[in-house]
């Protein structure tokens, strides 16, 4: 599928999709979702932020920001720094990743499974994995 080519002590790559690779959504791999990541972060952190059970000004105190800093950000009026972020992130127990992994509900009992799971050899991940395919099957029968 790729072809990577090696040139003297500097590694050229050069890879070439010889198929067009559709994803879930149907969309081509070179193609670029447009999301405004903005209004995601607005409304991602007051999601967050609401199950977590903290009001804006808690959690700017928290963050050690003036009181209006998370009303700011939820508005539209600021957006946080990356520092900043990552701290939004920290506070929340969550990776950047997983901020923007809208589809998990629980990111941080995912991420502390993932942590957990890295002490375990493969044979146990494996069973763990045919359990989680056996819990998924027997949900969608449900559904």
């Amino acid at each position: 599928m790729f072809n990577l080519e090696f040139q003297g002590n500097f590694a050229v790559f050069k890879a070439f999709i010889l198929e067009p690779f559709p994803t879930k959504s149907g969309m081509l791999l070179h193609e670029v979702i447009r999301m405004d990541y903005a209004a995601y972060l607005r409304t991602r952190m007051t999601e967050l932020r609401m199950r977590l059970g903290v009001s804006e000004y808690q959690m700017s105190m928290e963050l050690g920001q003036n009181k209006n800093y998370i009303q700011g950000i939820s508005s539209g009026k600021a957006l946080p720094s990356m520092t900043q972020f990552f701290n939004i992130c920290d506070y929340f127990k969550i990776t950047p990743m997983q901020f923007f992994d809208g589809e998990n509900l629980h990111p941080q009992l995912v991420y502390r499974a993932m942590e957990d799971m890295k002490s375990l050899n493969d044979a146990d991940i494996l069973l763990i994995l045919s359990l989680i395919q056996r819990l998924k099957h027997d949900q969608s029968e449900k559904a």
